[in-house]
């Protein structure tokens, strides 16, 4: 696999993934029929841009790159731009104080429409987007231009011009990078949105937040169980871990020590990036939420004997992420269990 075909692999998994995050907490906040569905999702969705703004701009000053609408999209954070980019050399152009790109092949409107959700695709688009050019720079705006169904065209501008590559046919694309910047925006999606859910709707708000992390890993699962089976993989710990269907797994980091078995896998995660975001917004109970809902669901959907057990969790004020996990007789605990080493 080339570079480039292993980049857009990767990125476009992870496009999928915050796609269906994003599109099952939707969903369900919506078949609730709350009244204040369209609010949460606004809301959460303009916290989340304004946040990605602030965040961009802090790094492209560390970096010394200017604010400019070519490098927005030529250093941007998430891997919408760069795999559309790389599929197609004719979806973005610059010119001076202004740039454009092409989101008709991108991974994460690709899931929503497939969900029969354009809607969701066109609002993530424009409150996000919104949101974050005014927190990134005053005097750099966007638009968006819906040209076809399933296509919406990304013009940055800046009033006063401004510097920015002149093409941007060689802007940097480490993969590494953006797998991980890929995962703290995942984790960060969530959070926004798990934020807006239970500050507005409380314990319903939570109830219905653990029943979409809980539903959406429980379709990852079985959709692991059917390609292993498929595959003619015996279905057990070692085939799960070994044929993960997570695109951010090289993003985190893990202790020496690990035991993978076919009936036991334990190990310690010493950096998570859903974490790395959690940690410094205050989202340790939401991320517990998510570790304590996802994992048993995902992991038993898989394989119903899978005993889920955590002895330490970041979430929960620890070091690291200790994970315990083993196949026992008969159907495992249907909820994460936490039991602190001594």
């Amino acid at each position: 696999m080339s570079d480039k075909d292993d980049l857009v692999s990767r990125l476009t998994g992870i496009l999928r993934m915050q796609a269906h995050l994003y599109h099952g907490i939707a969903e369900r906040l919506c078949a609730a029929n709350a009244p204040e569905a369209d609010d949460i999702i606004d809301g959460a969705l303009a916290a989340y841009g304004t946040w990605r703004g602030e965040r961009l701009r802090a790094q492209h000053e560390s970096g010394g790159i200017a604010p400019s609408p070519g490098n927005v999209v030529a250093h941007w954070d998430n891997g919408d731009f760069h795999v559309v980019r790389a599929l197609a050399g004719v979806s973005s152009e610059v010119t001076p104080g202004a740039a454009s790109v092409s989101l008709g092949n991108d991974p994460f409107a690709q899931f929503l429409i497939s969900a029969g959700a354009v809607e969701l695709a066109d609002r993530y688009y424009r409150t996000v987007l919104g949101a974050f050019a005014a927190a990134y720079d005053a005097n750099i705006d966007v638009e968006i231009e819906s040209a076809d169904k399933g296509n919406w065209i990304v013009r940055w501008s800046a009033a006063r011009g401004g510097e920015g590559p002149d093409s941007l046919s060689n802007a940097a694309s480490d993969t590494a990078s953006l797998v991980r910047n890929g995962a703290n925006l995942f984790g960060a999606l969530y959070y926004f949105l798990g934020t807006e859910l239970t500050e507005v709707l409380g314990d319903s708000g939570e109830k219905l937040l653990r029943k979409a992390v809980r539903e959406t890993a429980r379709e990852r699962g079985e959709a692991l169980r059917q390609e292993h089976i498929d595959a003619g993989l015996p279905i057990n710990l070692e085939s799960l871990m070994m044929n993960y269907d997570s695109p951010v797994e090289e993003a985190f980091e893990w202790a020496e020590g690990e035991v993978m078995t076919p009936t036991r896998w334990h190990a310690d995660c010493t950096y998570c990036p859903f974490y790395d975001v959690w940690g410094k917004v205050g989202g340790q109970k939401l991320g517990w939420l998510f570790d304590e809902e996802l994992h048993p669901a995902l992991y038993q959907a898989y394989h119903p004997g899978i005993q889920v057990k955590f002895v330490s969790n970041k979430n929960r004020g620890d070091h690291v992420c200790g994970f315990r996990f083993d196949i026992v007789e008969g159907t495992a605990h249907p909820e994460a269990i936490f039991e602190a080493e001594e």
